[in-house]
């Protein structure tokens, strides 16, 4: 009588469950479609013309066997050019797929954590009270896919076009978790044999596809074990899906390396690894594993209290383990993995012994801190990027986050009816208070003028937003108003011929200086690069520029100072010598123009005749 009322239980608990499956999805859809109903419009951000055009456009042929070994990202490419061939530069194509990959992803977290749920009750033979298990089910999963999908930190990977790099590598992570799950649960089914042979090969092709959108995929082998060790019970090297797995997927990047290479010695790969794993050579692998410790507590803060967003972050380098801001980061990030390993153990011991509920929330939540630090190991540890944060690189992390805190909530409330329901309306609320920031959010983004501004007074010190908007006044053909900010921009990283060339965009602009200057455009080889064969020639025009752009702003020492440089640079260019021979004139320095004059009558003495009758008229 017993084992039948429990199956009777376990029966109406499925139903339950199953019926209702279909109406959570849809809250979530429509959660993900009002947060982003308004990002249709956005224009190409900050360098989303470069992804989407120049990315496509690689020497190697993108539709060929070799141009899906050898480009590193080859599956997001192909969305784009797929996305160019459908609706040419038109942008609402672009963001619709964004938008079916971000709410795609959400599905499959929702899917994800059901199917964890049930890998413990199958795994630990867990037979729950009708009223715990269904809650347990249904919120969990619920929650993760709702705050995950209308969150405000996931706009830079959604309504920013080019990090489609990072949100359909995610739902291809995803949906290979997914298949493994599937896998593994048929698997310890022993008469459902021909499941495994289909989500085992599901799980390694998605998987392969995933690591060819972005190399944050490369973290899932690591994942697996995280899911193997954390939903299952038994020996790891006795599992032999997770063996043949595990060791397929670790392959596929070193096969890659020795393809591209050709036959490479096994010191060589050692080089390529290295030369593959640093962005950068400007920040040493210590200093930007330092910096992310404090980084990743910023991710956690945004997650948490998601205010003060910002595109292009000002975010200091640090150098010691002892300055007191990364240390206090360093023990947060110990205190949370320390959790963790708490969590797991006294999670066992309930799973074991009858304290179910708990037992599975802590295991989830386990699952969600350990899966939050293991997809940030790529970008967040020893791999120096040269931009040390993004926040779209928390979008697959932020799926462990929103775990744990589901796992976490629910955990306390699984006994008590009254505080399940306080916590689904505490869940409705948030959902759409999240919901309101994200539209909010898409506002600014729906601007590029207005975007940079809100980077610009969130990071006044930083050039790359001073330039960005000097930029966009350029391509407004305002150069009265970009002047000063492409010049501050220049001051600040001197050394970037990028911030140059638009500057000598803005003074060709400016007609009051025909004749005193030159875009250089003869001496670049593509808009930002410049030949190097020419740099001399380019720089002396660079600077007698950024003297035009110092006597446009009135500052004439500044002004006289460039020139000068410009003349050393290249003592030929007649219009810098001119330049400096005016500027020479207004401080009545008369030694220095009549040097200029001998020099300007070689060059070029139509411009030495203007300077003499400048000189003139001053006396009269």
């Amino acid at each position: 009588m017993k084992s039948l009322i429990i199956k009777v239980s376990d029966r109406l608990e499925a139903l339950y469950i199953t019926s209702f499956h279909s109406v959570r999805i849809l809250i979530i859809l429509l959660l993900g479609i009002a947060s982003y109903a308004n990002s249709f419009s956005v224009p190409m951000q900050f360098d989303d013309e470069t992804a989407v055009r120049i990315s496509t456009d690689f020497s190697i042929d993108l539709y060929s066997f070799e141009g899906f070994i050898r480009k590193n990202r080859w599956l997001t490419d192909m969305s784009f050019a797929l996305n160019r061939l459908l609706h040419g530069e038109q942008v609402q194509g672009f963001h619709l797929i964004n938008l079916a990959i971000h709410l795609s992803s959400a599905v499959f977290i929702y899917l994800l954590v059901h199917r964890a749920i049930e890998a413990l009750k199958l795994n630990f033979r867990i037979s729950l009270a009708a009223d715990c298990y269904p809650f347990l089910q249904c919120f969990i999963p619920f929650t993760t896919a709702a705050l995950f999908v209308c969150h405000p930190v996931q706009t830079q990977a959604v309504t920013y076009i080019s990090q489609r790099y990072t949100s359909l590598a995610t739902l291809l992570y995803l949906s290979s978790l997914l298949s493994y799950l599937l896998a593994r649960i048929s698997f310890a089914d022993k008469t459902k044999k021909l499941r495994i042979w289909s989500w085992g090969p599901a799980c390694f092709f998605l998987a392969l596809l995933a690591m060819k959108s972005k190399e944050i995929a490369f973290t899932l082998p690591l994942m697996i074990v995280a899911l193997e060790v954390l939903l299952f019970r038994g020996r790891l090297l006795k599992n032999r899906l997770f063996l043949a797995l595990a060791a397929g997927l670790l392959l596929i990047i070193p096969l890659q390396l020795m393809y591209i290479q050709g036959s490479v010695s096994a010191e060589n790969m050692l080089d390529q690894m290295q030369l593959a794993t640093a962005e950068t050579q400007t920040i040493s692998r210590v200093d930007y594993l330092l910096t992310q410790f404090r980084v990743v507590a910023t991710y956690l803060r945004l997650l948490i209290l998601p205010v003060n967003q910002n595109l292009d972050y000002d975010y200091p380098v640090y150098h010691s383990l002892i300055d007191p801001a990364v240390f206090a980061a360093l023990l947060l990030h110990i205190a949370l993995i320390g959790s963790a390993i708490a969590l797991f153990i006294r999670s066992q011991r309930c799973l074991t012994t009858g304290n179910l509920p708990a037992g599975i929330a802590m295991r989830l939540a386990c699952l969600g801190i350990v899966w939050f630090y293991l997809a940030l190991s790529v970008e967040s540890s020893l791999i120096p990027i040269r931009d040390v944060i993004f926040e779209h690189r928390v979008y697959l992390p932020s799926v462990g986050f929103f775990m744990a805190a589901a796992a976490a909530m629910a955990g306390f409330a699984a006994h008590r009816r009254r505080y399940r329901n306080a916590l689904w309306s505490a869940t409705v609320l948030l959902s759409v208070g999240l919901t309101a920031s994200t539209i909010a959010r898409n506002r600014i983004w729906s601007d590029s003028m207005v975007l940079w501004q809100d980077v610009l007074d969130k990071s006044p010190n930083k050039a790359r937003p001073r330039h960005t908007v000097g930029f966009l006044y350029v391509k407004k053909f305002m150069p009265e108003k970009a002047l000063p900010y492409l010049v501050r921009a220049v001051e600040i990283e001197p050394g970037k011929d990028k911030y140059r060339i638009i500057l000598n965009s803005a003074i060709s602009l400016l007609s009051r200086y025909n004749g005193r200057c030159s875009a250089g455009m003869e001496y670049q080889a593509t808009v930002d690069k410049v030949k190097p064969a020419y740099k001399n020639e380019w720089s002396a025009i660079s600077y007698n520029n950024l003297g035009l752009a110092y006597e446009h702003l009135g500052n004439m020492f500044l002004a006289q100072e460039n020139y000068q440089k410009a003349v050393t640079l290249n003592p030929y260019l007649d219009f810098a010598w001119y330049n400096l021979a005016l500027v020479a004139v207004r401080r009545d320095d008369s030694f220095t123009v009549a040097g200029i004059l001998e020099t300007l009558r070689t060059l070029n003495p139509p411009l030495e005749r203007d300077v003499s009758n400048l000189i003139r008229k001053q006396q009269h």
